[in-house]
């Protein structure tokens, strides 16, 4: 049996108690710009043993870890040691931010049945209500007991220390110096030759072998009393790896304990943390990044490398990540490195025939954000899930048409190297790009034309790749003058005339049947193209006349017949409309909120009809969500729709419906208009200030100091910059400035 020495934490929510680790004043603050986060080490800390309490995690249940008393009110992520035991059935473990939108598939603990396993966790803390300052274990199948035990946390400023990153190198291994570490027995590992006297932490693989009995090894600062917490588990006969992060002093030493039986233990530095030099760390919710279940296993001596530019930015210098093994053919061990570089002689993982395994690693990125992983011998499936990733901060845009974003960021939309929605999250920039012509927002990404005619997108990648929290090229275009997006889709109309989309990759392909193209505006499912001879052509899902024909559906592009010479266009939920060249607007499809704009009570209006009393526009959009907004010559606003997206001071018991364009109150001399999802819309005016409204449920949208309205509200946080655009998403928002 497994002895664990352990302090007991009754209750569900763990981690209660009142002492505030060092760092920042608890006040809360707002993120600042996206510069990285600063790690604070501890002494090893014991936060939950549900076996004291709270008893095992069930099948699909959690249990909530409260830092919120722990750590400071801007720690981003925590680092800890997470320990499964008395599993009852083949299960795995994984560490959340937030249960909602969790759906990534990753995994931070695989145990077998009766197994006690041991693994490192770095996870972003929930920013934002009911997940504030905490993180949820979430148990996949039958019963299992779980172990916390906190090893640091990070923080959004420069009080903490900075991570260097290295070859792994070899400190110590007993089986050829000082032998077998025996039952209570202590080792102390001088870093002092690795190791910079400012360090503050140090990371390393510790490996158990020759193990005789069933123990656990604990790894503390030297010099310190040692601790009720544990890093490695192993049983009779057990090889086994688990990364460790530890708090060093000023002699930058380590003591590690053997509490039953023999063992030999191997010690490989990773990296270290200090106070004068290294990178900060980007926090990103776990993404699955590489599952060769899916794909060849590894064979004997075979190395792959990884392409994790999709989810990591130039910038970045070292990847944090969970490495998973599973289905090994016989025994193995894996070894992860920077890729074009050689293979260093140290292990990640080490197995045995049919055995899964993980374990976090900290690897340094080879050319090109290139992660290369080895297999030794057999076959072996392997799978990756990025925690994070260090780096330089991503140079801001300090030029022309720099990008702003504020709001959801469950997918990395707002471009900060994080995948974390902050409740106080003021309006910041869009790191790492620069020189931007237009951009247009999916309801969880955003798109990005640069001036050089490429495309990035920002955000959700779609299910190849998931997300991408730094802005990442798509491939397979260039000489592109315009962008559009749709649903969960980009749209770019080439210099040639020819459309492309994207969605679920990063690689764009053509739309077929269309040239001569000018412009491009998408719908829910159903997608519009403007030629040069002025027509007007449309494919995808003809639900409720969005074709502008009675057909339900078409593959293929098919014209729409709106009469007269069309200048713009634009697309809502399941509606299409045109701006002629006499000013007037036509439209065709959705009824339902009255948002065809023709005074009609009919749902459903198949033919292009004229919008009721709507002319001189110079600028049209249309929201999914039922409503649609012009721009006269004259610098007025006019919505209609729904009620609660039009701008209007709606009274409480309706109506719910505009049925014909209303000017919008409060607002004169407006250049630029955007409707965002079903939630929001907003307008630029002609002084640079920006305005919002909507629906109660666009509240993650709103920036710090800010109310929802459905009358408009000016936007804060956008003094001094020169906002040229505006550009409406799903939850989140977007400006373009100079």
């Amino acid at each position: 049996m497994t002895v664990f020495r352990m302090l007991a934490v009754a209750g569900v929510t763990a981690a209660t108690a009142a002492t505030l680790l060092p760092g920042v004043a608890a006040a809360a603050t707002a993120p600042p710009v996206p510069a990285g986060a600063t790690f604070v080490p501890v002494t090893p800390k014991r936060l939950l043993d549900t076996r004291e309490g709270h008893g095992p995690v069930g099948p699909e249940k959690f249990v909530s870890l409260d830092f919120k008393n722990l750590v400071p009110a801007n720690a981003s992520a925590v680092v800890f040691n997470l320990t499964g035991t008395n599993p009852t059935e083949a299960t795995s473990v994984r560490a959340t931010p937030t249960l909602t939108g969790d759906s990534s598939g990753s995994s931070n603990l695989n145990l077998a049945p009766g197994e006690t396993r041991a693994n490192l966790v770095t996870v972003a803390l929930g920013q934002s209500e009911p997940w504030q300052g905490g993180v949820e274990l979430v148990n996949h199948n039958g019963n299992v007991d779980l172990v916390a035990d906190l090893a640091g946390y990070y923080v959004n400023d420069t009080s903490g220390s900075r991570f260097t990153a290295g070859t792994p190198q070899r400190v110590l291994d007993t089986r050829t110096q000082g032998g077998l570490v025996g039952p209570n027995g202590t080792i102390t590992v001088d870093l002092s030759g690795v190791l910079p006297a400012t360090a503050t932490a140090v990371t390393f693989n510790l490996t158990g072998t020759d193990t005789t009995g069933s123990t656990v090894v604990t790894a503390w600062p030297h010099g310190t009393p040692q601790p009720t917490a544990s890093n490695l588990n192993l049983e009779p006969g057990d090889t086994r790896p688990n990364l460790v992060t530890v708090a060093v002093g000023p002699d930058r030493k380590v003591d590690l304990n053997n509490h039953v039986g023999d063992v030999n233990l191997i010690v490989d530095v990773a990296g270290y943390y200090a106070t004068d030099r290294g990178d900060p760390f980007f926090t990103v919710s776990p993404v699955r990044t590489m599952d060769s279940r899916t794909g060849p296993s590894f064979g004997p001596g075979e190395s792959r490398a990884l392409d994790l530019s999709p989810w990591l930015p130039a910038s970045a210098k070292t990847v944090v990540y969970n490495l998973t093994a599973t289905n090994p053919t016989s025994a193995t061990f894996v070894t992860g490195y920077p890729a074009g570089t050689s293979v260093p002689n140290t292990s990640n993982l080490n197995l045995v025939a049919g055995q899964t395994a993980p374990n976090l690693a900290v690897t340094p990125l080879g050319a090109g954000g290139r992660l290369a992983l080895r297999n030794n011998a057999g076959r072996v499936d392997l799978i990756t899930d990025i925690a994070g990733y260090f780096g330089p901060a991503p140079t801001p845009c300090d030029g022309q048409s720099c990008l702003y974003a504020w709001g959801g960021n469950d997918y990395g939309q707002l471009g900060d190297g994080t995948t974390v929605t902050h409740g106080s999250r003021v309006v910041g920039q869009v790191a790492g790009i620069a020189s931007v012509k237009q951009a247009a927002s999916a309801m969880d990404a955003g798109y990005v034309l640069r001036a050089d005619g490429t495309v990035w997108v920002v955000g959700r990648t779609g299910e190849t790749n998931q997300h991408s929290p730094q802005p990442t090229q798509i491939r397979g275009l260039d000489g592109v003058g315009s962008i559009a997006a749709g649903w969960r889709e980009g749209f770019a109309v080439r210099s040639d005339g020819s459309v492309w989309t994207w969605g679920d990759s990063l690689t764009a392909t053509q739309v077929g049947g269309l040239s001569g193209i000018t412009q491009v505006a998408s719908g829910s499912r159903t997608h519009y193209a403007l030629r040069s001879d002025g027509t007007v052509w449309a494919w995808g899902d003809g639900t409720n006349g969005a074709l502008g024909t009675p057909a339900q559906s078409a593959p293929n592009p098919i014209q729409v017949p709106v009469p007269g010479r069309i200048v713009s266009i634009a697309g809502g939920s399941q509606s299409g409309y045109a701006v002629r060249d006499d000013g007037t607007v036509w439209a065709w499809g959705s009824n339902y909120d009255g948002e065809l704009g023709v005074g009609s009570d009919q749902n459903v209006i198949v033919q292009p009809t004229q919008v009721s009393g709507l002319g001189s526009v110079t600028k049209l959009v249309a929201a999914r969500s039922g409503a649609a907004y012009a721009i006269k010559s004259d610098g007025t606003l006019w919505s209609w729709g729904s009620a609660f997206l039009t701008g209007q001071d709606m009274p409480s018991g309706g109506p719910y419906e505009v049925r014909v364009p209303t000017r919008v109150p409060g607002l004169a001399n407006v250049t630029d208009v955007a409707g965002g999802g079903w939630q929001y819309g907003l307008a630029l005016t002609g002084d640079g200030a920006v305005w919002m409204w909507g629906s109660y449920s666009a509240g993650q949208v709103i920036a710090p100091g800010m109310s929802i309205k459905y009358t408009p509200t000016r936007v804060p946080g956008l003094d001094g910059a020169r906002v040229t655009a505006v550009i409406g998403g799903g939850s989140q928002a977007y400006v373009l400035a100079n």
